[in-house]
């Protein structure tokens, strides 16, 4: 099959997903495979605590949803980055991730009128929801 990589090339994919987990990886680095073609490895770095908040924001516009996702649970997420995925989100699904939203919305880093502009347009489905949301994303800034 041609279009399955090579033994070499399948380890050295899983050599750079470990090397983004990596907590001693320079911030250079990390910034370097954030443009890496596997998936595997952007969901690494964006998972990674060291990753840096404009590491993070580039990865906000990644179009693989699961390395935004995870990039978004990052406690470092800038506010630019929070305001891109809500932009995103709107534009490309009318306003209809909820869960994306909500984790916008609760995201220590989100300005109060972003906030207020998601919850205002029906953001939170309910209070249990939102208080489960705010939980998770304390518990991604706070480890342990």
């Amino acid at each position: 099959m041609s279009g399955t990589p090579s033994r070499a090339n399948q380890l050295a994919g899983y050599r750079r997903v470990l090397e983004a987990r990596g907590r001693h990886t320079p911030p250079e680095r990390l910034h370097e495979l954030a443009e890496d073609p596997l998936p595997a490895v952007r969901i690494a770095i964006a998972k990674n605590p060291q990753t840096p908040p404009q590491v993070l924001r580039r990865l906000a516009d990644d179009e693989h949803p699961t390395v935004a996702w995870n990039a978004l649970l990052r406690p470092q997420m800038p506010e630019t980055g929070l305001r891109r995925l809500a932009e995103l989100e709107s534009r490309n699904h009318g306003r209809r991730n909820l869960a994306l939203r909500e984790a916008i919305a609760h995201h220590p880093n989100a300005p109060e009128p972003l906030r207020t502009e998601l919850t205002s347009t029906g953001t939170c489905r309910d209070a249990i929801t939102c208080a489960t949301m705010r939980a998770a994303l304390s518990r991604a800034a706070n480890p342990g």
